[in-house]
């Protein structure tokens, strides 16, 4: 019976999602909650958003002072610092994405701001694989940009959290390869940090033909055995031109290194740097997801609002909204803190073992959706955790019990 009510949840949410056209899922990091949105992808005029700082455009260096790559068209990565002040523009508008819960920050990808207080990165950074086994995913709670941030400091730019997250629907359900995100910020820091537009390609000649810069924060090379290790703690930069393209993406045929996920590859249009991709993982020697026309008018009508028509946006479920929970620290060793909506006050908690038998229950009342998570000398093991209020289902994640 509990094994058909996890797989019922599943069901549910998917025929709500599937039962609607291409649609954004929308993560509101302040109430957990998240919601379907059609998406707008009606023409906008791109030179009506772009960043104040055009008037003192930096040059890019030459491609004869980067490091030649032997396998590509494309040059190394080399310390961004050698070309450019981190807080100049374009640097200036780079992201380092990382996800701080308490006295904890965890390095997630790389990203630009494409707006006064939106950001573009990719779909699977802001995604979490709660259950593999279920099929389970959820959005990364508590996440921070950090504009600049370079050489393990933050910049005077400081660190922007992240108040929602747009991602397409069939990305999330893994039906396309839709691998892009727009972070909507709690303040407009594009103001000061400036910011580069978004734009589209048809012309796979001219996509070939132009040169590309890339800046990120690639972090741990030796997972994918890479000559050179990095840390994630310094802006990089490399410069070229394609390899390959294809309808889906502009090829760079290059190792993809953690942390490189979800920055931008930008030309130099002489009216602003404009992004035309976004790293992801994607096929050998395709590095970067190509923006198509209905993503780039999707994102510029969201940053749009005042402007764009009114739409009421339907929630994922109708009777119980799927929201937002997360625990900590995991692994639990004595007891954890289960954080949900602040206007909760009992937590109906239920674990279950890999063979989906329900091993404990427990009704928790907590103050401001915080509730304290005791041990019982469970056995060690890797749990599923499944939250809700009144019996209708708020949430789910992975449990790791350590004592």
């Amino acid at each position: 019976m509990k094994r058909l009510f996890l797989i019922g949840v599943l069901v549910f949410f998917f025929k709500s999602a599937s039962a609607q056209d291409e649609q954004l899922m929308v993560y509101d990091a302040s109430t957990f909650y998240s919601v379907l949105k059609p998406t707008n992808a009606s023409e906008v005029n791109i030179s009506d958003y772009k960043s104040k700082n055009y008037n003192a455009i930096w040059q890019m260096p030459a491609q004869a002072m980067f490091t030649p790559n032997r396998d590509s068209r494309f040059s190394d990565m080399q310390a961004s610092v050698n070309f450019i002040n981190p807080e100049q523009y374009p640097a200036s508008a780079t992201v380092k994405i990382v996800s701080i819960h308490g006295d904890i920050t965890w390095d997630k990808c790389s990203g630009m701001l494409v707006g006064d207080r939106y950001v573009l990165t990719a779909g699977h950074c802001v995604i979490n694989e709660i259950d593999s086994w279920q099929d389970l995913k959820g959005f990364i709670p508590d996440m921070y940009v950090k504009p600049a941030y370079d050489k393990g400091h933050e910049s005077k730019f400081g660190k922007i959290k992240v108040q929602k997250i747009y991602v397409y629907q069939s990305y999330f359900l893994g039906k396309s390869k839709k691998d892009v995100a727009l972070l909507e910020l709690s303040e407009p820091i594009g103001e000061t940090a400036g910011w580069v537009n978004m734009d589209y390609e048809e012309n796979n000649q001219k996509a070939l033909a132009t040169r590309y810069y890339n800046f990120s924060y690639p972090m741990d090379g030796t997972r994918v055995n890479y000559y050179r290790d990095f840390n994630g703690d310094t802006l990089y930069l490399k410069a070229g031109y394609p390899d390959m393209v294809s309808q889906q993406y502009i090829g760079i045929n290059s190792v993809g290194i953690p942390g490189e996920s979800g920055s931008l590859l930008i030309a130099d249009d002489n009216n602003g740097y404009t992004a035309y991709g976004v790293r992801n993982f994607s096929e050998m020697k395709y590095s970067f997801y190509r923006l198509k026309k209905e993503e780039v008018f999707a994102f510029y009508n969201i940053m749009n609002r005042s402007k764009a028509p009114k739409i009421q946006e339907p929630r994922i479920a109708s009777s119980s909204t799927l929201r937002g929970i997360s625990i900590y620290p995991n692994p639990v060793f004595e007891r954890a803190i289960i954080t949900t909506n602040p206007s909760i006050e009992q937590l109906q908690v239920s674990l279950f073992n890999l063979n989906s038998t329900e091993v404990y229950n427990v009704t928790l009342t907590g103050n401001n959706g915080k509730f304290t998570l005791e041990n019982y000398n469970l056995p060690k093991c890797n749990y599923f955790l499944i939250a809700k209020q009144n019996n209708l289902y708020l949430g789910a994640t992975q449990v790791v019990i350590r004592k």
